[in-house]
């Protein structure tokens, strides 16, 4: 069974935020669900809050609560705990103004103060500290990190599809763009050759210079020349 320092960073920090966040809700959940107030010490309810994980090895829960150098480094985080308190207190006075006009629009005290514990839980739960030498398992640990390595390759899946589409759309535009401008420019060029064709009318047309065809002359027939007939000679 391997101890929480042999472990890779991601499954450190997997298990250390899994017992930062039991450790914040025994400290924020003073009562049960029937309303009825929790016993116990804090180091007592942590301790049954991590048996029941599936992040631990059995063999660490032997008697009532952790050893005496885990359970001191538990006592530091109830100061931690308090001091988020006072600021979330302080932070609810600073933004009341805000809230009375927008009630949804600045994010709630015990949310930050939540986020705050589980920071400075986890980054003491990795240092070298008593907690170091936890005999962990798993199991639990390898399904989440795979879970979320699957969700963030289908994310990345997603977005460079998206990211594909987006691009297909762009150039299409951009080519009935030019296009469309090219269609426009041949029919301007085209109103630009008719514009240098001047309209001819039939008055200002030029005569044609060219060999004129010639007419045919028709010879006229020579009418015969009568001569002097003999007989006007003998009568005289």
């Amino acid at each position: 069974m391997p101890k929480l320092h042999e472990l890779g960073k991601k499954e450190r920090v997997a298990i250390c935020r899994t017992i930062a966040l039991a450790a914040h809700d025994c400290l924020a959940q003073t009562v049960d669900a029937d309303g009825c107030k929790l016993g116990g010490s804090f180091q007592a309810r942590v301790f049954k809050a991590c048996s029941e994980l599936g992040v631990i090895e059995d063999d660490e829960f032997y008697g009532n609560s952790f050893s005496a150098p885990r359970a001191e480094v538990l006592k530091g985080f109830e100061q931690i705990y308090e001091d988020a308190l006072c600021i979330g207190a302080k932070y609810d006075e600073l933004i009341a103004p805000l809230a009375e006009m927008v009630s949804d629009f600045a994010m709630k005290s015990a949310v930050l103060v939540r986020m705050r514990c589980v920071s400075r839980f986890s980054a003491t739960l990795l240092g070298d500290g008593p907690f170091s030498d936890l005999h962990v398992t798993l199991c639990v640990a390898e399904d989440d990190d795979d879970g979320g390595v699957e969700e963030e390759e289908e994310e990345a899946r997603s977005s460079d599809e998206s990211d594909e589409d987006n691009d297909s759309i762009i150039a299409t535009s951009s080519d009935e763009g030019s296009d469309g401008s090219d269609d426009e420019s041949d029919v301007d060029n085209n109103d630009n050759d008719n514009d240098d064709i001047e309209e001819v009318t039939s008055e200002d047309a030029e005569e044609v210079v060219g060999p004129r065809r010639k007419k045919a002359r028709v010879k006229q027939e020579e009418e015969p020349v009568l001569e002097p007939s003999d007989e006007s000679g003998s009568d005289e």
